[in-house]
């Protein structure tokens, strides 16, 4: 039988791996993988499964890559800016950049977290 995976992300080597590691915990074994795109692949798989179980297989699969996403946030965003408010960053501005070496510092993560979003941004391109 065929699984069709799509992978909606940059990690989608990683991925596949681990949606491969999560498909053997459950008693699926995975004969063979055919890359079609960048983020389509199928699985050739010993055994029947329903349809119901091949959309609760890419569940799993969207799982991981929401799972990749979120742990990239937290390292994209190390002011924790997504989580704050334009009066609430303006604050945090007046409270925290006092001299020369603390606005630097601002503007070396404000820089990484441009790097980030560009990154996300282009990496499907």
């Amino acid at each position: 039988m065929i699984i069709p995976l799509t992978i909606n992300s940059f990690s989608a080597k990683k991925i596949l791996t681990q949606s491969i590691q999560k498909l053997r915990s459950l008693g699926v074994t995975v004969n063979s993988i055919r890359r079609l795109s960048p983020q389509n692949f199928e699985l050739v798989v010993d055994g029947t499964y329903t349809h119901q179980q091949t959309v609760q297989f890419q569940g799993y699969v969207d799982d991981l890559v929401l799972a990749d996403k979120n742990a990239g946030i937290e390292e994209g965003d190390s002011l924790g800016i997504r989580n704050l408010t334009n009066q609430q960053i303006k604050a945090y501005i007046d409270a925290n950049v006092t001299d020369l070496a603390s606005a630097k510092n601002l503007l070396k993560k404000l820089a990484q977290l441009e790097l980030w979003l560009y990154k996300q941004v282009t990496r499907n391109e």
